[in-house]
């Protein structure tokens, strides 16, 4: 018998053993991973970044088996290391938590104190796989040293649909063989640093135009379109026994055309999240997948405006979930009597039959497993936390990882449309830059770099200016004089729409007049298809990041920074779109997915 062999003996026994000796209570405990995103301290609500005697006794009384941080809770490395070694200490069966958290890096990212990295689209357009695995693997390396063993990363969702409210940077691209390359590489990485890893969300939200934070999408192509596309990278994270698939709350009709009775008695279709045929039939029966299915946060509106709480976690682990993500809100003390409502409903519903105790018992090994296959159950807790500190001090934001993180970023920068060869600009002594934005974060970004490029030239007397629009407005005259009165001119874009008065009066004024002008799509590539008369036209994957599961800012300085670099001729663009771009009514291509142009192109 091999090593791996003996292991997976040695757990099964103890895996056994552990469930033999569980109460009904530590058994859902496990299937439980509430958020204690903000506290009610002294009437006030505020980010919960220390365990208090109220949150052990949750962990405590409840037997929880995880919980999930967001970037509330996570202020600082030394502060992180504190948060989360008091909450596994708040255990009282000797069953560690999983501590969990979205760090994909990009758009999404939770630590503060950690290294962004440039975001899945940017390693889409780079194409390069060996940097998407030490991405990850830094990503993973900082978790873990956190305290954090569960990262819900990354987002293999195909980008298919340029409206897409949720997904956009979150995927690796468009093309599903190169969205599940780029997955298995991201997936590895993760585990290297002994970190769990969970591709999401399945099956597939990148083709909706609904954010399911705020309702309920319904997906509606064929069978065959969905498995060639959608589906196509969790099959390929499964065959890397990816830790995790986390599901989506999207209708999908060709997999599940059932319907499902809302708390207000309407019909309505039935989510994946809360779906037997998709989660048992089809991933569990038809793809063979062994490992945890968690759905997603189920205080999302899609889910929490149609169900009750104790309604939604017994749907959903009847349909084949595993873990009930955030089941309720916890903010208070009283809070307790919403978890405690969950778990008496799921006593019942085991008496009735209406979930089955050897499924809960399944779940619950599957959970164990996990916590033993990356060495959460047998963490060396003689460690002191000044010597946790120590390690995490030098590993989270480290300058390796800060080198990595720009040169991934280089990688990806995409050189769309160069006519008349515009680009690069090239500076001198005397020019004069202006720098147009839509918000003043990204344009203190490009300043702060356009400065170091100055310095780094030796050049003198050049000016630079910012002006702050909205993309809805006209141009005025005062515009039109900041435009007369430069050299060149940077232009930051994001996300733009058929609405955008501003961005096309810019390029239709700047054409005429004969200046030079650099657009920069700082988020989603697309922006270049409602202004395609543009000269010259970059796309960087990443715009200080919109964190729209808190309605943050994060910072992500990175992707402007390098594009910058690219403007201004430090660096030649690499990236290749890892989209189709189309006209804006879908009909015509006008760049290919592949595309992208170098300063050394004929």
């Amino acid at each position: 018998m091999s090593d791996k062999q003996l292991k997976k003996q040695d757990y099964d026994n103890k895996i056994k053993a552990l469930i033999a000796n569980m109460s009904q209570r530590e058994k859902f405990g496990q299937l439980m991973m509430p958020d204690f995103r903000d506290w009610t301290v002294n009437n006030k609500v505020l980010p919960l970044t220390k365990v208090n005697p109220e949150i052990e006794k949750i962990i405590a009384d409840f037997k929880l088996g995880g919980v999930i941080l967001f970037r509330e809770n996570l202020v600082d490395t030394k502060q992180i290391v504190n948060l989360t070694s008091k909450m596994q200490e708040a255990v009282s069966n000797e069953i560690p938590l999983l501590i969990t958290i979205d760090q994909e890096g990009g758009l999404v990212t939770r630590l503060q104190s950690g290294t962004d990295m440039p975001g899945n689209m940017a390693l889409g357009a780079s194409r390069d796989l060996d940097t998407t695995y030490e991405v990850a693997k830094a990503i993973g390396s900082e978790l873990a040293v956190l305290g954090i063993n569960i990262n819900f990363a990354p987002t293999v969702d195909v980008n298919s649909n340029y409206k897409n409210p949720v997904i956009g940077i979150r995927s690796f691209g468009s093309d599903p063989d190169l969205v599940a390359a780029m997955g298995v590489k991201y997936i590895k990485g993760m585990q290297a640093s002994k970190v769990g890893a969970a591709a999401k969300h399945f099956p597939g939200h990148g083709d909706t135009e609904t954010d399911s934070h705020f309702g309920l999408p319904t997906v509606d192509k064929s069978l065959k379109e969905f498995e060639d596309i959608d589906i196509k990278p969790f099959i390929a994270a499964t065959k890397v026994d990816v830790d995790m698939l986390m599901t989506a709350h999207i209708v999908v009709p060709v997999l599940d055309n059932t319907k499902l009775t809302a708390k207000d008695g309407s019909q309505m279709g039935t989510p994946a999240t809360l779906s037997k045929p998709i989660l048992s039939d089809y991933v569990r029966n038809k793809m063979g997948y062994k490992g945890i299915i968690i759905t997603d946060a189920l205080n999302m509106k899609a889910i929490a405006d149609n169900f009750t709480e104790p309604q939604a976690v017994i749907k959903t682990l009847k349909a084949g979930a595993d873990i009930a993500l955030m089941p309720t809100i916890m903010k208070k003390p009283s809070d307790v009597n919403k978890l405690e409502a969950i778990y008496q409903a799921l006593e019942k519903a085991v008496i009735n039959k209406e979930l089955l105790q050897k499924d809960i018992d399944k779940s619950v090994e599957r959970v164990l497993r996990l916590k033993f296959n990356r060495e959460i159950m047998t963490n060396d807790k003689t460690i002191s936390i000044k010597e946790k500190i120590d390690l995490a001090n030098r590993i989270v934001g480290s300058q390796k990882h800060k080198a990595l993180e720009k040169m991934a970023a280089s990688q990806a920068i995409t050189l769309i449309k160069n006519e008349n060869n515009t680009l690069p600009f090239i500076l001198s002594n005397n020019k004069k830059v202006l720098i147009l934005s839509s918000a003043s974060e990204r344009a203190n970004l490009m300043q702060i770099q356009l400065s170091n490029i100055i310095k780094n030239n030796d050049l003198s007397n050049v000016k630079i200016k910012h002006h702050l629009y909205n993309p809805n407005d006209n141009l005025s005259k005062n515009d039109k004089d900041l435009i007369l009165t430069s050299d060149f001119i940077v232009m930051e874009t994001k996300n733009l729409d058929t609405q955008a008065k501003y961005p096309f009066q810019v390029v239709e004024y700047t054409n005429l007049k004969r200046i030079k002008l650099a657009v920069m799509s700082t988020r989603n590539p697309y922006d270049i298809m409602f202004i395609p008369e543009v000269l010259a036209n970059i796309a960087v994957y990443g715009s200080s990041g919109y964190d729209q599961t808190q309605a943050g800012q994060a910072s992500l300085p990175v992707n402007i920074s390098v594009g910058m670099d690219v403007v201004f001729g430090q660096s030649n663009p690499k990236g290749k779109l890892p989209v189709s771009i189309s006209n804006p009514n879908g009909q015509d291509i006008l760049y290919d997915f592949g595309h992208g142009l170098s300063y050394n192109s004929k």
